[in-house]
């Protein structure tokens, strides 16, 4: 079997100094459990060490960056004993995930960092499809939470559900993983109730085989009920809603059956608001859950269960007849229907029927009618209009009772399908003795054609036994009439104003107006003519709705109307409009018949959009508020759609559909972080109207409409389509990063400080600090808790100090709701007023560009300031140039700083002692090489398909920092995507800048 394909990715390196100095070895050591893996580190001074590198001073001290851990610590021996001898630390304890190590000189600032992936031989939790549920049925306090663990963890898995405040709502379960597709599902109940709009958080634990501290927690805060509840099938009720019977169309004495069902304590339809349809219709169709039985004959038993269709049950056989006596019992989950009756005259047909025939109506419909019709300017024309026509009538569906023999209840059936079977349906006209067929002008053939003649209806197919299909007789002529009185037409164009409605256009700015001149009896054709008032010819204005880019329209004038003509798909002849004019005095001009009138109309600004699109996150848990923004109608039936950008591993994106709701305003809870956007449909109107006629110069904004109006400028556009969009990016969230420090009151002291620092941390109320001892720094447990302490939110309190901590090793628990974090910490008391300083540079590090510069001690513990220096350590000011833990400065060249860091006073400690440290930034050469932002990937191995000797290879392509000289070039050996035969081949990329600085990488594909 050929092979190529596979990735593995064990380590990976990224080295950002400015030149090589220090050699670092890295070698990540995998766990069992969660938090048991280990990175070793190896430093030791380049060889040859190279010369643009100040000398080593041989103390190496290495910082571990990432998931919950931000640590620094020196490494052993410091210093190495001569020059070239290695110095190394082991991290203990350690999540898997990806860490940032960075190896510093501490004397002269040179330093090595590197991206490291801790695996471990423990997986992760995958916990999918998380989703709320709603209460079942009328047990208010049923809402639930379900979720797969297709993989990941070793289980079973501890499940709680707790509120905001962490106390427990539902204790804890212990649950084995669900097999194939199935879910972990948690109800509430009245003890431990979880109502519509209950807010909770759910926490999973993987309980493991190996032991309580092996396994993998997740918290999911702010999960919110629906509001609405669901029904199961194990709670329903049901009662029959109503009995249908239906004729044969071939026996009018038989008829088959069907039955609809609700819910008695709503009259819901009983598939309504069902939570899992798939059980719901496994129930109702099991076997013998809805049978009908005849007592009085041998007619066997119908089990009508397999034809149940959500609403009902139904028999489509014609097995009923007059006599019968039956007996219908349909199996509930909660409750059981029996009903027996026996079939007197409800199955009769109807009466009041004609002729003994099925009709129960037949007669002359005929019209015969004058009428003035206006023509133009006042004059009429008499216009008569007759036609001759017939109209008949058929027996509906009739309600009757059955009295129910169990209970004497009347049980009311609609028995219908009377013209089951009757067809090929002809108006016959008399001649003679003789009956011909209509054959009717110009297409129907139940249209009469001779005044005064004798006619009938009649069904050519009638089924046995049934009625006959043939009408009474009657006669169909035209009917008398008379000519109407010449109306009278005195009109004034100046009506016309009375009927105007002013309101608002959809785009910002802008506004609309409609002119009913219908109302006001006008002479047609009417005619308008329509300028800005100051005389522009064309107006530009930029238009903006909610969530939609600005863009520019353009309108030009006049704007012309006519009634006799077409003016766009949004004006007919009874009305004149207009919308999306930008705010402002327009003239408007009417005529017609001689008569002219103007006016100018004010049209006021559709007042600015005020669109809101905002999250609130809790922990990995977030919501997403959305206000379409409209201050003068708020759409309910707004359609809103909620995308998730999503990129695969070849780096495609597109953006994929998460939920959809309707309404002005609204909100996306449960959702996980990432780039969102938000699509508004539903502008199908783009005219915002008062529903009244008020007076010109008269504000009424009242009860406004919506209205489809016509649209004078330039370019044209859809109001629903394009969809109108806003995206927001949220970012997960930041793990805590708890700063420790060890403080001393007085140097020579036995025991200390521990002071735990998360200010400026993501931090979710109550936090509790844990303090435990350690047996050993290789101690993989969570030790034995010898201190504790909660702060609320009120107590705006962001570290704590646990106090009389003698040496020893210790792990420091950060626990909020949303998280764990863990960090062991070996205290050594004799090390206390050393803390490490920290140099950070962007990549490529530039003239000018800024650079971090810190000292490892916490701001709240420690008062720091800092100067600049000389580079024989003496200060340049005597006041401070900076102050704080960190700060951010433009570096030109090689610059020098001094910390002075002392104890804060309220601390109980009497030690004023200020102490210093310094550090040095150093500019790195103008040509060094282009640096990897992403490396290339590892090696890639795979099986070819069966019969094939090549195959499609595609990899995320690596990327490359520019350098000082500017954008860098790229180039080569192979692409994604390309076809590799059987064999190994190197794939090779290199980066060069302006200045012909080059770097490259490898990897092979077999």
């Amino acid at each position: 079997m050929k092979k190529f394909l596979t990735a593995i990715l064990f380590l990976m390196l990224v080295t950002v100094g400015y030149a090589q100095c220090i050699n670092v070895e890295i070698t990540p050591i995998k766990g069992n459990c969660y938090t048991d893996n280990q990175i070793k580190v190896t430093a030791k001074d380049m060889s040859p060490f190279p010369s643009i590198c100040l000398p080593s001073s041989g103390k190496f001290t290495v910082q571990i960056k990432g998931d919950g851990v931000n640590q620094m610590v020196r490494m052993t021996p410091n210093p190495v004993p001569t020059p070239g001898a290695p110095a190394e630390y082991t991290f203990y304890n350690i999540k898997m995930g990806k860490y940032t190590i960075i190896v510093r000189d501490e004397v002269t600032g040179a330093f090595e960092e590197n991206e490291v992936e801790v695996e471990s031989n423990y997986k992760l939790m995958n916990v999918t499809n998380i989703e709320a549920l709603a209460p079942s049925c009328d047990q208010p306090n049923t809402g639930g939470i379900k979720f797969r663990i297709p993989n990941g963890g070793i289980g079973p898995f501890e499940v709680t559900v707790l509120d905001m405040s962490r106390n427990v709502i539902i204790p804890m379960q212990v649950l084995p993983r669900p097999t194939g597709s199935n879910y972990i599902e948690i109800r509430g109940d009245n003890s431990h109730p979880l109502p519509k709009g209950k807010v909770f958080i759910l926490e999973i634990k993987d309980q493991t085989n190996i032991g309580p501290q092996c396994g993998h927690t997740l918290r999911y805060p702010s999960l919110e009920i629906p509001s609405q509840s669901k029904y199961v099938v194990a709670c329903l009720n049901i009662k029959t809603y109503s009995r249908h019977y239906n004729k044969s169309s071939e026996n009018c004495g038989k008829f088959n059956f069907d039955i609809r069902l609700v819910r008695p304590e709503d009259n819901q339809w009983i598939y309504y608001n069902i939570e899992d349809m798939q059980a719901f219709r496994e129930f109702f169709k099991r076997p013998g859950t809805a049978v009908v039985r005849f007592l009085n004959s041998s007619k066997p038993a119908i089990d009508m269960s397999s034809t149940f269709y959500d609403y009902g049950y139904r028999v489509d056989s014609f097995v009923f007849e007059k006599g019968d006596e039956i007996e219908m019992t349909i199996k509930g989950p909660k409750n059981t229907i029996v009903e027996r009756y026996k079939f007197n005259t409800e199955l009769d047909f109807p009466t009041g029927r004609i002729c003994n025939s099925i009709f129960t109506n037949a007669r002359d419909n005929s019209y015969n009618r004058s009428d003035w019709r206006e023509l133009t300017c006042g004059s009429y024309t008499l216009t008569t209009n007759k036609y001759l026509s017939a109209y008949y009538n058929i027996p509906s569906t009739q309600s009757r009772y059955a009295k129910d023999l169990n209970n004497a209840q009347n049980l009311l059936l609609y028995v219908g399908g009377w013209t089951n079977g009757y067809s090929n349906l002809k108006l016959q006209r008399k001649v003679g003795s003789t009956w011909v067929d209509e054959t009717g002008y110009p297409t129907s053939s139940n249209t009469p054609t001779v005044p005064g003649a004798t006619y009938r209806f009649v069904y050519k197919t009638v089924p046995p036994g049934c009625p006959s299909g043939a009408s009474c007789e009657f006669v169909i002529d035209y009917p008398p009439f008379t000519i109407p009185p010449q109306p009278s037409h005195n009109f004034s164009l100046e009506n016309i104003w009375k009927y105007t409605q002013i309101g608002y256009g959809v785009y910002e700015g802008t506004g609309a107006f409609r002119i009913y001149h219908h109302s006001a009896n006008v002479y047609y054709p009417i005619k308008y003519t329509v300028m800005p008032a100051d005389g522009t010819k064309t107006i530009t204005y930029q238009a903006k709705i909610a969530f939609m880019d600005t863009f520019t329209r353009t309108i030009t004038f006049p704007i012309e109307y006519s009634s006799d003509r077409t003016n766009c798909s949004y004006q007919g002849s009874a009305y004149f409009n207009l919308t999306n004019l930008p705010a402002g005095n327009y003239i408007v001009v009417a005529s017609t018949c001689g008569q002219t009138s103007t006016r100018t109309i004010t049209l006021p600004g559709m007042p600015p959009y005020k669109p809101q699109f905002t999250y609130v996150k809790d922990c990995d848990v977030m919501k997403i508020t959305y206000n379409i923004g409209n201050q003068i109608h708020q759409d309910p039936g707004i359609s809103v759609y909620l995308d998730k950008y999503q990129e695969d591993q070849w780096g495609n994106a597109s953006w994929q559909s998460v939920k959809s709701t309707s309404g002005h305003s609204g909100t996306f809870p449960n959702l996980s972080a990432g780039k969102y956007r938000v699509r508004t449909s539903g502008y199908y109107y783009n005219a915002y109207l008062p529903s009244g006629y008020v007076p010109l110069g008269t504000n009424n904004t009242h009860s406004i409409s919506r209205y489809d109006v016509c649209d004078p400028g330039l370019p044209t556009e859809s109001y629903s389509s394009p969809l109108k969009s806003k995206e927001i990016d949220i970012t997960a969230l930041r793990k805590l990063t708890p700063i420790i420090n060890p403080v001393v009151c007085a140097e020579g002291s036995s025991t200390g400080k521990i002071a735990v620092d998360i200010t400026g941390e993501e931090v979710f109320f109550p936090v509790t600090y844990y303090l435990n001892r350690l047996n050993s720094a290789t101690d993989t447990g969570t030790g034995v808790t010898i201190a504790s302490k909660t702060y609320q939110l009120t107590d705006n309190k962001y570290y704590h100090l646990f106090e009389n901590v003698p040496n020893g090793y210790y792990k420091v628990i950060v626990s909020h709701r949303c998280e764990d974090v863990p960090q062991n910490f070996d205290l050594n008391l004799s090390a206390a007023f050393d803390p490490f300083l920290t140099i950070d540079r962007p990549v490529p590090f530039c003239k000018g560009n800024q650079a971090r510069v810190g000292i490892s001690v916490s701001e709240n513990i420690f008062d720091i300031k800092w100067y600049k220096a000389d580079k024989d350590g003496n200060k340049l000011s005597s006041a401070p140039y900076k102050v704080g833990q960190t700060f951010w400065d433009p570096i030109y060249d090689t610059t020098y700083y001094i910390a002075e860091y002392s104890l804060r006073p309220g601390l109980g400690c009497t030690n004023n002692t200020i102490y210093t440290k310094t550090a040095t930034v150093v500019m790195p050469p103008i040509d060094e090489p282009p640096l990897p932002r992403k490396p290339c990937p590892n090696d890639i191995v795979q099986t070819a398909d069966p019969g094939q000797c090549s195959k499609i290879v595609r990899w995320r392509e690596p990327e490359y920092f520019p350098t000082c000289h500017g954008a860098i070039t790229t180039t080569r050996t192979h692409a994604p995507g390309d076809r590799f035969s059987i064999g190994t081949h190197t794939v090779t990329y290199t980066f060069t800048d302006v200045s012909g600085n080059t770097n490259s990488c490898t990897f092979f594909i077999t």
